[in-house]
């Protein structure tokens, strides 16, 4: 056994051992399921059974353990985890016409709005980051439709929280954040202030902290930040200066940034929109703008180049959307705008193809939104 699940809360967990699993060596086996540790205490059904289930009821890791013994008196135990966390979260952005400051999950077939007792003011052209080690997501910044602003919130699955920390960086809007699940920081980089800007800062849940690396990225907006586990670095691709777009692709390993110089990459744009896919290792590129029409191409950078895939199936062009990758059912979740104006479109990237998945519920129409 010795595995790990990935379930949405509230999801129904099927535990399937075998007497291999606690003690090849076992005879006639007394065994039991029980919760090692997690944010709750779930019944176990049959947990005297080598298939038992259970439904985790708070976000977070849940250990269980499967013992055995027998008439012997040899002993064993294996364990799983089982991380139980909420749906793909979407926040604000704009309709053309009023911000937003609206809350939905996505479940893979349908949107739910939120109703939190707190939540944010209207804004767009945030940034947004999941931390998978303290199951929050965390937003900074951002315009509210008067100015720029220099908040910082987090998301539980249940409540939205301003926190108040001693340093943040300078209010911005068109920056980017990825949430490095090594080191346990989110990254920041860039934006628009009253000039673009090229710091670097990391929150760790409790404070920011600007980095000095020797080398870093130009001054930009508009660009992407995805963190590759595998790779165990935070890449940065496009965006744009006051006055040109770019192409370059930048990774952090938590100390400095370096420049990549792949043979192949995708042209210059900005508005685009990028996820990491854990389960195949590959960042996933999408759309945007080149400064005169809007994209529908469709890129993967595998740590060392950049590949444009040919799906028969696409979503239109567009700016301004957003993407995030769905570790619970391994697919890259794209929402929102075309390029006719702000749309509730919903696309599904399963490595090969594009999904319309046409959902009977979904959020108003929108862009310069945040997926995570």
């Amino acid at each position: 056994m010795g595995n790990s699940i990935t379930v949405l809360s509230g999801t129904l967990v099927t535990l399937t051992g075998t007497e291999s699993d606690a003690n090849s060596d076992l005879n006639t086996n007394t065994r039991l399921w029980t919760i090692e540790s997690g944010p709750s205490s779930p019944a176990i059904t049959n947990p005297t059974s080598l298939n038992a289930s259970v439904t985790p009821n708070s976000i977070g890791a849940y250990t269980v353990k499967l013992s055995e013994s027998d008439s012997l008196g040899l002993n064993g135990s294996d364990t799983v985890t089982v991380t139980s966390k909420f749906g793909l979260t979407l926040f604000g952005g704009h309709t053309g016409t009023v911000p937003l400051s609206d809350t939905w999950e996505w479940n893979g077939t349908n949107w739910a709005q939120k109703s939190p007792v707190n939540f944010p003011q209207t804004r767009y052209s945030y940034s947004m980051a999941y931390d998978s080690t303290r199951s929050k997501i965390v937003i900074f910044g951002g315009n509210n439709n008067t100015g720029v602003i220099s908040h910082t919130l987090e998301w539980n699955g249940t409540n939205w929280s301003q926190i108040s920390p001693g340093n943040f960086p300078q209010a911005r809007q068109e920056h980017s954040m990825a949430y490095d699940s090594v080191r346990g920081k989110t990254v920041l980089f860039g934006g628009f202030t009253t000039d673009v800007v090229s710091d670097t800062w990391e929150w760790d849940g409790t404070n920011w902290t600007q980095r000095s690396p020797v080398n870093f990225p130009q001054a930009r907006k508009r660009h992407t930040m995805a963190y590759s586990s595998a790779g165990t670095k935070t890449v940065l691709f496009g965006g744009r200066t006051n006055t040109v777009l770019l192409s370059d692709t930048w990774e952090w390993n938590g100390t400095n940034w370096a420049q990549k110089s792949p043979v192949n990459f995708p042209q210059a744009r900005e508005f685009h929109a990028i996820a990491y896919d854990n389960v195949r290792d590959k960042i996933v590129l999408f759309g945007g703008s080149n400064g005169t029409s809007w994209l529908s191409d469709t890129w993967e950078w595998d740590g060392t180049n950049w590949t444009q895939k040919s799906p028969v199936a696409s979503p239109t062009a567009r700016e301004g959307h957003s993407m995030a990758y769905d570790s619970v059912r391994g697919k890259t979740v794209l929402f929102g705008v075309s390029s006719n104006n702000a749309i509730s479109d919903t696309w599904e990237w399963d490595g090969t193809n594009w999904t319309n998945k046409n959902p009977t519920t979904s959020p108003q129409a929108r862009f310069w939104h945040s997926l995570a």
